[in-house]
């Protein structure tokens, strides 16, 4: 129903405590899938502050190829090409 009224794919809450010092606070994850499902993005950030904020971007290349890319909260972008194995 949320994903009806507000547009996002995923809306979660979750207590966080920061790693520099012991304070923390609630951390709060928004999730939206793009281009026809392809495309998924995450934004975290600690309510509270302005500088805990990730950005993940995961794009899907193959039924079990993704490539995602991240942005954490030093501010440091990187990539990765992440692969899904199945065992059954």
């Amino acid at each position: 129903r949320f994903r009806n009224i507000a547009g996002l794919d995923r809306f979660q809450v979750d207590p966080y405590v920061t790693g520099s010092s012991s304070a923390g606070g609630p951390r709060l994850t928004v999730g939206k899938s793009l281009i026809d499902g392809r495309l998924y993005m995450t934004y975290s950030a600690t309510i509270g502050t302005s500088e805990e904020q990730v950005i993940r971007l995961e794009y899907i290349l193959g039924r079990n190829v993704f490539l995602v890319g991240v942005r954490d909260e030093q501010g440091q972008v990187g990539g990765d090409l992440k692969f899904r194995f199945e065992f059954r």
